[in-house]
């Protein structure tokens, strides 16, 4: 079995979708790892799946609110570059010494998703009163 092979078959969509999906669980792996001392402690497949899990949950429901305002495919690389600051943020205190927590995490990402979807749904109803 061929995987570049199925890959190459399959639509941009879903080529997109299972690019954001990685990367996002590439970037969510060492935020659970940092953030849970226990998260350490476990199997690596049971790592694997956390990661991945979160990282379908975070991808269906940034894709969900936002195909409101962005019907395109493009919507996935934002969820990766929204997931990715948020992340930057999370670990610049780790650089400096400081500990951080998920509970911040998750409320930095809360805040910084609600921005961009208040401002993907401005702009949107600025491009239709144009038109």
């Amino acid at each position: 079995m061929d995987f570049f092979k199925i890959f190459e078959i399959l639509s941009e969509s879903y080529r997109k979708a299972i690019i954001s999906i990685s990367a996002c669980s590439l970037i969510m792996f060492p935020v659970l790892y940092l953030a849970f001392p226990g998260f350490r402690l476990l199997e690596w497949y049971t790592q694997l799946l956390i990661t991945t899990g979160l990282s379908v949950s975070y991808v269906g429901v940034f894709v969900s609110y936002l195909v409101i305002a962005i019907r395109h495919s493009d919507v996935f690389i934002f969820s990766i570059s929204l997931l990715a600051c948020v992340a930057a943020s999370f670990f610049l205190p780790y650089a400096f010494g400081k500990e951080s927590s998920l509970a911040t995490f998750a409320c930095i990402l809360i805040v910084w998703f609600l921005v961009f979807f208040v401002a993907c749904i401005l702009l949107k109803l600025l491009s239709a009163k144009k038109e």
